[in-house]
Formats: structure tokens, C-alpha cells, sequence
């Protein structure tokens, strides 16, 4: 598998064997789109500390998934509703990019906004905490995964805590130096995971790799 643990920088403080899990059961794209708008949201707050809303992030995941839809017509996958949602936005977004982009995105696709909170921040981050959801029932997973990130953010150190209340995430101090030291590195695994995710869903596709870099 690409995102193995061997492929990424080594952190004797940090778990990196959890972090190259982070896709491991992937039924669709929402899990790589949400970390790469993380990516890039930390990129351009310059790496910051402060909290960050899952609305920006969601946002922030569509405009990267129209950035490849558009153009290229890019299948997610079979199990994937974002491409079918973007048909309704075509007319509108078609000329669009930057901060238009995401100004139309959080405004005509709210309710799909809304949808990808469900899943996507919580199921990101499970495999730091394999042992504690073993035998939780599927309905009270992203509950306890919640719980988790924030009872054991000192000592599990999971990529970030989740805030329900707020609808906020935390990352870790320490994942956020990892992250900005390793930027590269991190980008280049990512980008490996990402595009065998693709490469199945688009089979017939040429250049692929090259469609997806520019994104």
C-alpha cells in the first residue's frame, strides 16, 4: 500500500504508525478530500494553533473536488454524492475560482456542507483509537470518537481534537509542527494514497497523475 507508515518522516513523540492509517477503510473520497483542505487551510494560515471551523473545511473540500470535477469530469467513486450534487452547481461555478469559488460553494451547496460533517472529521481519525472502539456500536462511533480526541489529546495525541459544540477542530500542537516541517514529505504520501484512490475510480482516464497535481 502506498500510505504505509515507512513512507512518511519518522516522530519519536507522535504515532505515525495511526497517521498512515488514516485511509486504510475508504469507501469514498470524502476522508482524502477532508485532509487535503486541512492541508491547505494550515498552509495558508501560515500553521497557526487557532481552532478551525468544519464549515471552512467543508467548503474548502468541495472547492478541491470541483477543481477536479469540473474540468476533467472525475468520478469520486461509485458510493460518492459529490459529483452528483456538483450538477446543480455547474452553471453557476463554471467561471469561477478563489474566493468566488467558495463564496458560491458555501452558499448554493449548504445542505451538501451539512452532509459531510456526518462522517468525514470523525472517521479520519479512528485509527488512533482502534482499541478504545472496539466493540462500539456503529451509531455511537463518531460520539466516541469525539469524546476520545479530546480526553486522550494529551496523552493519544490525535491529529486533532473535535469540538461538537462549537463545530471546531483542534490540531494537535505537535501534528502541527510535524506538518509544517514535514510539509513536503506529507504532501508527496498524501498525494500517492490519493491518487490510488483515484486511479481505481477512474480507470480509463489518461494522465491522471497530472490532472490530480494540479490540483
Amino acid at each position: 500500500m502506498s500510505q504505509g507508515a515507512n513512507a512518511l518522516p519518522k516522530s519519536e513523540q507522535l504515532n505515525i504508525e495511526a497517521f498512515s492509517k488514516l485511509f486504510t477503510h475508504t469507501a469514498n473520497s470524502y476522508k482524502y478530500l477532508f485532509f487535503l483542505a486541512l492541508l491547505n487551510i494550515l498552509k495558508q494560515r501560515n500553521f497557526n494553533h487557532a481552532p478551525i471551523a468544519l464549515q471552512d473545511l467543508m467548503v474548502e473540500m468541495l472547492v478541491i473536488a470541483w477543481q477536479a470535477y469540473h474540468p476533467h469530469r472525475l468520478s469520486f467513486g461509485n458510493k460518492d454524492m459529490i459529483a452528483g450534487r456538483f450538477d446543480v452547481f455547474a452553471e453557476v461555478g463554471s467561471n469561477l475560482s478563489g474566493e468566488e469559488l467558495r463564496k458560491a460553494i458555501a452558499s448554493k451547496m449548504l445542505s451538501t456542507t451539512k452532509e459531510l460533517k456526518k462522517f468525514a472529521p470523525y472517521r479520519l481519525i479512528r485509527p488512533f483509537f482502534e482499541m478504545e472502539l472496539k466493540g462500539v456500536k456503529s451509531g455511537e462511533t463518531n460520539q466516541n470518537i469525539a469524546a476520545l480526541s479530546r480526553d486522550r489529546f494529551q496523552d493519544k495525541k490525535p491529529l486533532y481534537s473535535i469540538d461538537d459544540q462549537d463545530e471546531t477542530i483542534s490540531l494537535h500542537p505537535e501534528w502541527i509542527e510535524y506538518l509544517k516541517t514535514n510539509y513536503d514529505a506529507v504532501c508527496q504520501w498524501f498525494f500517492a494514497a490519493w491518487l490510488e484512490y483515484m486511479q481505481k475510480c477512474n480507470s480509463s482516464i489518461d494522465n491522471l497523475p497530472t490532472k490530480l497535481a494540479l490540483l
